[in-house]
This record gives C-alpha cells, structure tokens and sequence, in this order.
C-alpha cells in the first residue's frame, strides 16, 4: 500500500510538472513519466487485488 500511495503521489507531482511545461521535450519527458507511473500504479492494483483474492479464498 506505500508503494500505491508512493506512486500516486509521483503521479500528481509529473502531472503538475506537465501542466507548467512550455518546452516540447519536456512535455514529453513528463508524458513518458506520467505513462509509466500509471502502468506502474495498474501493476500495484492488481497485486493488491490478487492478495485480496487470495485471503477471502482461505
């Protein structure tokens, strides 16, 4: 769960830095941050979800 809120928290941090951004490879460094974070938060989730899923089924 520190993990998600880590991640969620970078999340927020790449999307305020994509908002500011004026220059065109920073904007597309950030949407390169912002794409990974949330391939990394859908990782997390499922973990989260097959953990769950495997305490209801004991």
């Amino acid at each position: 769960m520190e993990s998600m809120r880590s991640t969620q928290s970078a999340l927020s941090r790449a999307y305020d830095g994509f908002n500011r951004a004026s220059d065109g490879d920073l904007i597309e460094s950030y949407v390169y941050e912002i794409n990974a974070l949330r391939h990394r938060y859908s990782y997390l989730l499922r973990q989260v979800q097959r953990l769950e899923g495997a305490k209801t089924c004991r």
